[in-house]
């Protein structure tokens, strides 16, 4: 059963992926506000993080600037917001911090999860990878390994980087660099 449920996460995913696909890449790149987008996709995990009793802390520049197609991002930052989510346990807290310089703009998730094992870091990009621990319960919801390489894919597309650290003392740090060009 649980095969088959990962099954059909990939095949739904793959779908959703198809069809996204051909309209990100005709996506006009416009002046989008960062800052706001942060702040509207947080609302919208307000629940989920709420019934996980999972604190949300959030460090944003105001009218952060770059230029994206604003579909893009969403998807960026949703990709993120769940990964970081899906791994955090109860009463731990997930941190946003954006910043920008001269050149660049910085954002950073942190959570408080388990991280991921040294040797499989490098990995957690690539499509259709997934590493979960096993936490016994039947009701964990399969994972496609589609969220972060959906995330790389779009930052590269946008001129810019993303990477993964583990974070001393536990959890894991996802840190996106993206030019500063949305003036």
């Amino acid at each position: 059963d649980s095969s088959l449920a990962r099954l059909l996460a990939l095949v739904n995913a793959a779908q959703r992926f198809d069809n996204s696909t051909a309209d990100l890449i005709e996506a006009p790149r416009v002046p989008t506000n960062l800052t706001q987008l942060v702040g509207e996709a947080t609302l919208n995990f307000r629940e989920i993080l709420a019934s996980r009793d999972i604190r949300l802390v959030r460090r944003l520049d105001d009218a952060v600037m770059v230029r994206a197609g604003r579909g893009m991002l969403e998807i960026v930052l949703q990709s993120i917001l769940e990964n970081a989510t899906s791994f955090s346990p109860r009463g731990s807290t997930i941190a946003i911090t954006l910043s920008q310089d001269h050149d660049s703009v910085e954002l950073q998730v942190d959570d408080e999860g388990p991280g991921i094992h040294a040797d499989k870091i490098d990995r957690v990009f690539e499509r259709y990878f997934s590493s979960r621990p096993d936490q016994g319960g039947a009701d964990q919801a399969p994972h496609s390994g589609l969220g972060l390489w959906i995330v790389r894919r779009n930052v590269e597309a946008l001129g810019g980087k993303v990477t993964a650290a583990n974070r001393i003392g536990g959890g894991l740090a996802i840190t996106i660099v993206l030019p500063r060009n949305g003036d």
